[in-house]
């Protein structure tokens, strides 16, 4: 008995059942074709709204200016739009069919699940659910995507979308194992600034921290000013999405000799010298812990 694709809804012959079955070119082959080819004209479209001042070009349809158009002559793919051979016929109504088609394809669970582990949607493409579940990483409503190498999705994984962050995880035997959420890491580069300093202090040369993704912060330069002897002088201030969970002590050198700098959980940056100096230098990296 012949099959279909779980997205596309493509035919396929079952190598069980079908093996002696006179090979349909026109099922087999072309319908599947035809189906391919309005995926892609789709997403050439998707791509048009996405970057409206890019140039797109397959076959007989080109961008411009945000939209799709037929072509009056096919060209290369990758080929710039050019006014003079482009007709400006917009292809609405077919895309609208191919929407229309698509929607068809992959179903979407609503409403969302209230209080229910999304393991038990592992037969859906998509998923809704609310903040109510119980296995979700922080308690947001949001969507998902199921992604099942078995047709029948035994086994897969699962992504989800909460407050802009991306979160996936694993199931198998039937989705009775199911491994914890884990976030998926971004790669931002971290913003770096220049520390706060207290009156009567001068960055002696660079005086600056910056937060990763992570949490850590790395603060790090030097200071001209007055520090008297086995003091604690405010040299600085972090802001309080940089401030350690509890005080934080580092190692510090000063003009005179050694000395530590104290991070409290505040953001205030503390100089310590054993013998009165007029600049210091350190580095201190540390966790951030919000301030207090």
């Amino acid at each position: 008995m012949s099959i279909l694709t779980k997205v596309l809804k493509l035919f396929c012959y079952d190598p069980e059942t079908d093996g002696a079955n006179t090979f349909n070119i026109p099922k087999a082959l072309n319908e599947n074709w035809e189906k391919i080819d309005q995926l892609v004209l789709l997403a050439v479209a998707a791509a048009a709204a996405y970057d409206p001042e890019g140039s797109y070009a397959v076959g007989d349809y080109c961008t411009h200016g945000g939209k799709l158009h037929k072509c009056s002559t096919p060209i290369e793919s990758g080929e710039a739009w050019n006014a003079e051979h482009w007709t400006e016929t917009t292809v609405a109504a077919e895309l609208a069919a191919v929407r229309t088609e698509l929607s068809k394809k992959i179903p979407l669970s609503y409403p969302p699940v209230s209080g229910a582990a999304i393991a038990t949607q592992i037969l859906a493409s998509f998923f809704g659910f609310d903040a109510t579940c119980t296995d979700i990483p922080v308690k947001s409503a949001g969507c998902g995507l199921t992604l099942s190498p078995w047709g029948d999705g035994i086994w897969g994984t699962q992504i989800i979308s909460i407050v802009g962050s991306l979160y996936y995880r694993t199931y198998s035997n039937y989705g009775n194992s199911v491994t914890d959420w884990l976030r998926l890491v971004t790669a931002k580069p971290p913003y770096v600034r220049n520390l706060t300093l207290k009156s009567g202090f001068t960055a002696n040369g660079d005086c600056t921290f910056f937060v990763t993704q992570e949490g850590v912060v790395f603060l790090a330069g030097g200071v001209s000013g007055t520090l008297p002897t086995n003091q604690d002088t405010q040299i600085g201030t972090l802001p309080a999405d940089a401030g350690p969970s509890s005080l934080r002590r580092r190692a510090a050198v000063t003009n005179a000799g050694a000395a530590y700098i104290d991070i409290h959980t505040d953001g205030t940056v503390w100089a310590h010298p054993f013998a009165a100096a007029s600049q210091c230098w350190f580095v201190a990296p540390f966790a951030a812990g919000g301030g207090s």
